[in-house]
């Protein structure tokens, strides 16, 4: 049996934590929740939203320096977490393709209920995801409104003004609002037919 050196014993009772820069640590601990909400709102899995945000902070503490030097260092640190979420949605969305054939048997095996109840939601996820493609930004600010933030601070996060966060709030849930109506009168009439 080998016995280890003195500094390796030290630096195993050590919490890494502490080793973290406080300023880091008291900005990534107070932006956390809201980036988690964000997170798995597009993931729709929690476990999924605590790794892309985990994922987020491993890289935005590898570039801490510079995200202080950046004009706007929350806009900085968001876009460094909004790349580690579409990263692995992009992935999960490879796996959820070859399991799509298992999930609508499952669905199809749901209540009636639920399954009315999880139409809302693929409605929902169809408007948004529509609304990513064709205007991301207005995307990112109602789900980052859908967290909690107030428009001054999804304007500090997206390094816009204030007025232009309100501004793609309203037309945001305008665009969403019809395409949720266009998607509910293509079921009607496709239930009609």
């Amino acid at each position: 049996m080998t016995t280890s050196a003195h500094g390796d014993n030290q630096r195993l009772e050590q919490d890494p934590l502490t080793q973290l820069p406080v300023d880091f640590t008291a900005f990534f601990t107070s932006r956390q929740h809201t980036y988690l909400k964000w997170a798995q709102q597009l993931l729709r899995n929690r476990h999924d939203a605590e790794d892309a945000v985990q994922n987020a902070g491993i890289i935005l503490y590898r570039k801490w320096d510079l995200a202080l030097s950046h004009a706007n260092y929350e806009a900085f640190a968001f876009k460094i977490v909004r790349d580690a979420v579409y990263d692995l949605r992009r992935a999960r969305h490879r796996i959820a393709r070859i399991n799509t054939a298992a999930a609508n048997n499952a669905r199809i095996n749901a209540g009636s209920d639920q399954l009315h109840r999880q139409k809302d939601y693929d409605l929902l996820d169809r408007a948004m995801e529509t609304l990513s493609r064709t205007d991301p930004l207005q995307a990112d600010c109602l789900r980052l409104q859908s967290t909690g933030q107030t428009g001054e601070g999804i304007a500090t996060m997206l390094g816009i003004t204030p007025g232009s966060a309100r501004v793609l709030l309203t037309r945001g849930r305008h665009t969403v609002q019809q395409l949720l109506t266009s998607y509910r009168a293509d079921e009607r009439s496709e239930d009609r037919t």
